[in-house]
């Protein structure tokens, strides 16, 4: 198998342009984390044998020992190797614009070409109808704009919606290093080869304008005549060419993504009506416990983090209590059991040593959490605001409206939680 080249080589080799901040270190044994491929049909390796740029790029990063998965909502267009090894997602949709991208991130775009689904949308926050957990990329991957030259739009229509799909991206995936590639050479119609030129002339001081995590990759420079196979798309040359130029990029930003917390919340069983949680906000005020942890002060807490981790340990730092037995890991959550919480105090957790799939580690992290049984409306105060809350409530099936009415966790809004209200009321943190 061939070595893979280092950067430097590679630059020389193929006079290659790259815009890239900042620069870390050459090929070889790096946690790179997850990778996001984004974009259209030249995303999804049509014109190829298989895989597109993909497939070699999964035989580079492979050879050089690095520590990835490719992910993604979309299983098509694989190759024996990919799909052998699990890395056969991506989010590469033919015909789609760089509008339709953007909204499927987040949502689902109604109009996007029904020849290649869009797999329910919502591509990085999951959920909804689509049965797929949120996914927070370490690396982005994104070629997208050959669509909107074909279907007619100006190459400044297409700089303003590349802006609004970076700006979408930076929201969602804050932490995430995105490269963005030009787009490719086109031989099959000169006027759309010449709107393309003018949209790529302005990429990337567009992409600069984003920030440190978002790195202009030339892939113009790196494709001819030659490597396409019908004028529009790569053929497998091609695909290999691209991969090599996503590989050098790829490592020249592996400073990945850092691991660390996404959301934090307090979850308690409400007998039959199921889970509920409440949620503790990482940064700002801190939210409040207000359902009963009984004689034993018993609380459950669940931190999602931006990759799947395997290990780690937490501690009450602040206020009294203890945690209770070792910490559980599912995926990308970590679930940690708290005993002898008392209550009208704000306790803090402190997470050390939580390590990702990728040997990424956190360093030490706190969430606060107020714990005050009865106060329902969460202003650390119990008062008759609370008692109307709860009288109002009164025999309602619990949901996610109403169930911190549920004092007592026990399924049900009844006098019971009623009762606890009212002999609570005056109680406060300070």
């Amino acid at each position: 198998m061939q070595a893979i080249k280092s950067l430097a080589t590679y630059l020389i080799a193929t006079g290659l342009t790259i815009f890239l901040s900042p620069a870390h270190h050459a090929f070889g044994g790096t946690a790179v984390g997850e990778i996001l491929p984004l974009g259209d049909s030249i995303t999804d390796g049509v014109g190829g044998t298989g895989g597109g740029y993909r497939a070699r790029l999964h035989l580079l990063l492979s050879n050089a020992g690095d520590l990835f998965n490719i992910i993604g909502s979309a299983m098509n267009n694989s190759t024996a190797s990919l799909t052998s090894s699990g890395q056969h997602y991506h989010e590469g949709h033919s015909g789609y614009r760089i509008d339709q991208i953007e909204g499927n991130l987040t949502g689902l775009v109604s109009s996007a070409p029904t020849s290649d689904s869009s797999n329910g949308g919502h591509w990085l926050d999951g959920g909804y109808d689509t049965g797929r957990p949120m996914i927070f990329p370490d690396l982005v991957l994104l070629h997208i704009g050959t669509n909107d030259a074909s279907q007619g739009r100006t190459a400044a229509q297409m700089q303003s919606l590349l802006q609004s799909l970076l700006a979408t991206i930076k929201n969602s995936r804050p932490n995430a290093q995105v490269i963005v590639a030009s787009l490719i050479p086109r031989t099959d119609n000169a006027n759309l080869e010449a709107t393309q030129m003018a949209y790529n002339n302005g990429v990337a001081s567009i992409v600069a304008a984003q920030g440190a995590n978002f790195h202009f990759l030339d892939m113009h420079a790196v494709l001819n005549a030659g490597d396409l196979a019908d004028g529009l798309h790569p053929n497998q040359a091609g695909y290999d060419k691209m991969a090599n130029a996503w590989a050098g990029a790829l490592h020249a930003v592996a400073a990945a993504e850092p691991l660390s917390v996404a959301t934090a919340a307090s979850r308690k069983t409400h007998g039959p009506a199921g889970d509920f949680d409440v949620d503790l906000p990482l940064t700002g005020v801190s939210g409040v416990e207000c359902r009963d942890g009984g004689d034993a002060g018993s609380h459950t807490l669940l931190f999602t983090f931006t990759n799947n981790v395997t290990s780690g340990s937490a501690v009450i730092s602040a206020g009294n209590g203890s945690v209770l037995g070792s910490p559980t890991f599912a995926g990308n959550v970590m679930n940690v059991n708290l005993t002898g919480v008392g209550d009208g105090q704000e306790i803090m957790v402190t997470l050390n040593s939580v390590r990702d799939a990728y040997s990424h580690v956190l360093p030490s992290t706190s969430v606060k959490m107020n714990v005050l049984l009865a106060d329902t409306t969460g202003n650390k105060v119990v008062n008759s605001t609370d008692i109307a809350h709860t009288k109002n409530q009164s025999g309602a099936n619990i949901d996610a409206d109403n169930f911190r009415q549920d004092v007592t966790g026990d399924g049900s809004i009844n006098s019971t939680d009623v009762s606890v209200v009212n002999n609570q009321s005056g109680n406060a943190i300070p």
